[in-house]
Parts: structure tokens; sequence; C-alpha cells
């Protein structure tokens, strides 16, 4: 895995009755370490926090009027593609390296939001996106799972998926909530791992779409929580093989001035050769005034 040039940060700006947009700044993820050329005086006046500004935004988007909520993912082996996805199903591109944004295929009948749940499983798996709805509907149905697959084609399209075995015919979409997806995870280049209560863990196969059973153990605090992946006050984003890091704190004042923090810290050996410890690097303090900071990616 190399090394991340950037970070992805979305802030929503709301001026009433014009409608909202969604901005996506991107940061050079570079600037948040010290170099070896930094002597230790300039680390130690640096480790202070930075005041900055966003640069300029790389995109811009329209949510729905009616539902005026979008949700963005990053994947490609490189990290510099986006999607965005709004209630409806509705998708959009952007290419970061081309600096290019495109039309997807409507995901239909999906729903991205739901109100038991407020967010479904996103997740990047090498060059392909795995969604999948928190709830899956009955195993006839074609728009609980979905994967947006790189087939090196002129165009990336949405393929539909079977929901896990453990979904069955008779199930029903509403009432019963058994069948929900407790967490989530990426395993090896090519697996997606689902959780649901009761049911056990399995495994997807993002090659063949085809599931095995891994156990009926329920995963909870050990992967990514589904609904945690809503927008939260802390992000921690690996930068990647180097063991760098970013924390992102965000802060929501409703009566005042928002302002996003970004941290770098790398993980390195202890001096002895032993054990791992933390290093702090740079803050960056952006502030953004009555804009909503949402997510880093």
């Amino acid at each position: 895995m190399m090394s991340r040039a950037f970070l992805y940060m979305v802030v929503e700006r709301c001026r009433p009755p014009v409608q909202p947009v969604y901005m996506v700044h991107r940061i050079n993820a570079s600037r948040l370490f010290f170099s070896d050329k930094d002597d230790q005086r300039l680390q130690a006046v640096e480790a202070a926090e930075i005041k900055a500004r966003l640069p300029r935004p790389a995109l811009s988007l329209f949510p729905s009027v009616n539902f005026p909520i979008m949700d963005f993912v990053l994947f490609g082996r490189n990290k510099d593609k986006m999607v965005a996805m709004d209630y409806h199903g509705r998708t959009v591109l952007y290419d970061d390296a081309l600096r290019a944004v495109s039309a997807l295929p409507s995901m239909k009948e999906f729903k991205f939001y739901n109100i038991t749940h407020p967010m479904s499983a996103a997740l990047p798996v090498g060059d392909d996106l795995f969604v999948m709805n928190n709830l899956p509907l009955c195993y006839s149905s074609s728009t609980s799972v979905r994967a947006l697959i790189n087939n090196r084609e002129p165009h990336m399209l949405w393929q539909s998926i079977p929901p896990p075995p453990y979904v069955k015919p008779e199930d029903e979409p509403a009432g019963s909530f058994q069948n929900t997806a407790e967490a989530y995870t990426v395993v090896g280049e090519s697996q997606v791992w689902v959780s649901a209560e009761s049911c056990g863990t399995y495994s997807l196969d993002m090659k063949n779409f085809w599931y095995d059973h891994e156990g009926n153990e329920t995963r909870r605090g050990e992967w990514s929580k589904v609904w945690d992946q809503a927008p939260i006050d802390s992000f921690l984003v690996h930068l990647g093989a180097s063991g760098r890091f970013c924390i992102a704190k965000f802060s929501h004042n409703w009566r005042g001035p928002k302002a996003a923090m970004l941290t770098g810290v790398e993980v390195t050996h202890c001096s002895d050769g032993e054990g791992l410890r933390l290093v702090k690097h740079k803050t960056y303090r952006y502030g953004l005034g009555e804009d909503d900071p949402i997510c880093i990616l």
C-alpha cells in the first residue's frame, strides 16, 4: 500500500432559503508531518496549533431538494476516486487524478438512508466499491446490495449482488430487525465480511459474489459499526503503509463558529527496538465559520 498524498474534507454550506451545497476540499497530507530537515526548535514551535484556511473546493455538489442529505465514499487503490450518493440512489463519481466528474447510473430503488439506521454499509474493496443496506431486503430483491465495479470499460457500472444467505425469501423489510448488519470490514484484497445479530458472520468474495459462512459469532466491537459511519466528532484516517495517520476533530458549535482540527501522528519503533510509540506531528486548525464539517476521507 502506497502512502496517500491527499485528504478530502467534506463541508456543508447551508444558507436558507438558498439550497445547501456540499464542498469537497483537497488537503495535502504531507503538511501534517515534519520533514527530516526540520530542526527540533522548529518542531517545538509548530507543535502548537497552526491556524489555516481550507483550500478552494475541488468539487461542489447540490443535493436533492426533497432530501438534502448526501454521503461520500473514497475508494480506489490510490484513494483518489470519490462517489457521492443521495437518498434516492443517485450517484456521481469524482476522479481526483483526472479532475473529472461523471454521472453514474442510478441505483434505482436502493435507499442509502432509512429512519431506524441512518447509514448503509459502504466499503472500498480494491478498485471496486461495496454498498449494502443495513437491513437487507428479501432474497428475491436485487436492491439491497450493490457493487460499483471497475471493469476497465469506459464507464463504471453498478451491479446487483444477492444479499447474505441468512436473508430468507419470507423475511419482510419492515417489522423485524434481526437481519440488521451489526458490523462489516474488508479482509484481504477482495473479501467483505458482514456480521448480523443471531445470524453469525458471512464473507463475500467480490471476485465471484459468493458467500461463505465464517461462524455463528456476531462480531461487534472489533469492526466498524454501520451506524458509526455517520458524521461524528472524531475520525482516524490511515495514510498508507508508512504508519502515518490523521486524527480529525470537528467542532459543531451551533451558536458560534465551527472548526476542524487535523493532527498528523506516526507509529514508530522505540529507540531500543522493542515496542512501538506514537509520535505527534503538526496540528492544523481550520476555521469554518457557519459551514458544517461533515467528514474527512
